[in-house]
């Protein structure tokens, strides 16, 4: 008889979840919309917050025009504004966890300012994408993400602040004074990345990999994967593993380049 029972119960279940799933694929093209703002002011700096789900990406008008163009739900408000010297963009979804099962796509927030030199840019999101092209540069950046790929092609006169839980970050073509990167689950990418100061790399799961980068002094942290790739000035090595190989230049002159594994090789070369 529990067996009945719980038969009945899992096929109720089943049946339920298929309704669902049903709806929600024959409403989800009424639920995507494509909503467009314009914001006219001058402004320095750029914020942008996202509660919930979404991709961010900042590109440059080719109207001169600072807009947002938001590809999302009905219910996901995208809030454009300047505060002062700062303009803000909060994108806030309202729906409730119901509302939201077996949706198939994620918010995709385009912000679009005129090319050139700014001041702060401060990114915070949960889960989904961030892109900064190379056709801006900050004084400061800081990208806060939890789930989600970055990726940081805009150079920063002062500093570069990246931390991520889940994703990889991407940053090529960059020249800063410091850089500090820190993730949890996902590898980091540096092309050609040239910092006057301190470059500070750590991921807890993820390698670690340079491209033709440089920089003053480099600390970088892996616990299980790899730190490897290229190098474009003697250094003083200080490396140490648990588990892997090491294989560094026998160079003495130059900044301190601190790498340390607990799972990974270290192969790093000077190009």
């Amino acid at each position: 008889m529990k067996r009945k029972i719980m038969n009945y119960v899992a096929l109720g279940v089943m049946l339920l979840s298929i309704c669902v799933l049903t709806f929600n694929m024959v409403s989800c093209g009424n639920h995507k919309i494509t909503k467009e703002q314009e914001v006219d002011g001058s402004f320095e700096n750029i914020s942008i917050s996202a509660n919930k789900e979404a991709h961010i990406s900042i590109e440059p008008s080719t109207d001169g025009k600072v807009k947002v163009v938001a590809v999302t739900h009905k219910k996901v408000n995208c809030d454009v504004k300047i505060d002062g010297t700062t303009l803000v963009v909060n994108i806030e979804d309202t729906r409730n966890w119901f509302g939201r099962v077996f949706e198939f796509h994620s918010a995709k927030v385009i912000v679009y300012v005129p090319a050139g030199a700014y001041g702060n840019l401060q990114i915070k999101t949960t889960t989904g994408d961030t892109n900064v092209p190379a056709s801006f540069s900050f004084e400061s950046i800081i990208i806060d993400g939890t789930t989600g790929n970055i990726t940081c092609n805009a150079s920063a006169q002062n500093h570069i602040d990246i931390s991520n839980t889940t994703g990889d970050v991407h940053i090529n073509n960059v020249t800063t004074n410091s850089l500090s990167v820190d993730i949890t689950t996902g590898k980091i990418e540096l092309t050609n990345v040239i910092t006057s100061g301190k470059m500070f790399l750590k991921a807890t799961t993820g390698n670690i990999k340079f491209n033709g980068c440089d920089g003053a002094e480099i600390y970088a942290e892996a616990t299980t994967g790899s730190i490897t790739g290229t190098l474009l000035s003697p250094k003083i090595f200080l490396t140490s593993t648990t588990t892997g190989k090491i294989k560094v230049p026998h160079t003495t002159t130059g900044g301190v380049c601190d790498l340390e594994t607990t799972t990974g090789k270290i192969d790093i070369s000077i190009k």
